[in-house]
């Protein structure tokens, strides 16, 4: 169980061992896979104080599976080997980095000046010229910048590991789990979204 925290520091420091650890041993991780997945919504929801976050959990969850079903179901078109348990965990514990995010997210929020937000909130239809420069340079300050490339970063990160975490698992090329993490990445933004859109997820 301790084993589950513990390969966070080899997440970062070789996640090649680790992923290779995690998708051999993949029941013994996917309890912590479900916690990196689920904790940016709960986190969410705790600093919204609003319980329709929560819905994003079950979102969150459903769509972890469909896209480890895809990247299986990729895998084994491109000859890979992996194990669906072993891959469902590996996963999720690519998700590592995106832990952060609802915090930033939150203080990038905190830093924006409130006349903008009064602004925006109080403007029915499409902001004027005037309203939209005002906007933007009240936003761009260099808390907001730092925090918006921090962001991107952590994403970024995340993207890495679901790579290295492919081919781990498939025990092909990186370049063929770069191309399966693509592909599916883009299969979820536009077909999945709206599988969820359509049943009011």
């Amino acid at each position: 169980m301790f084993r589950g925290l513990s390969i966070l520091k080899d997440l970062i420091k070789n996640p090649t061992k680790a992923f290779d650890e995690i998708s051999e041993n993949g029941k013994d991780f996917l309890i912590w896979s479900v916690l990196i997945v689920t904790l940016p919504k709960i986190i969410s929801a705790y600093l919204h104080s609003n319980v329709h976050y929560l819905k994003g959990v079950i979102t969150g969850v459903a769509e972890w599976l469909i896209i480890v079903i895809l990247l299986y179901i990729v895998g084994r078109l491109l000859k890979g080997k992996a194990n669906i348990v072993g891959l469902l965990s590996a996963i999720g514990y690519a998700q590592f980095p995106l832990i952060f995010l609802p915090v930033i997210g939150h203080l990038i929020l905190l830093s924006i000046p409130k006349d903008v937000i009064a602004v925006i909130q109080n403007t029915s239809g499409e902001l004027s010229k005037e309203q939209r420069l005002f906007v933007i340079t009240h936003i761009l300050t260099p808390t907001t910048v730092t925090l918006s490339l921090t962001t991107l970063v952590l994403m970024l990160w995340s993207f890495a590991l679901s790579v290295i975490a492919v081919r781990e698992c498939c025990r092909f090329s990186t370049w063929r789990a770069f191309c399966s993490v693509v592909f599916v990445m883009l299969v979820d933004m536009f077909a999945v979204a709206k599988l969820f859109e359509g049943v009011g997820l």
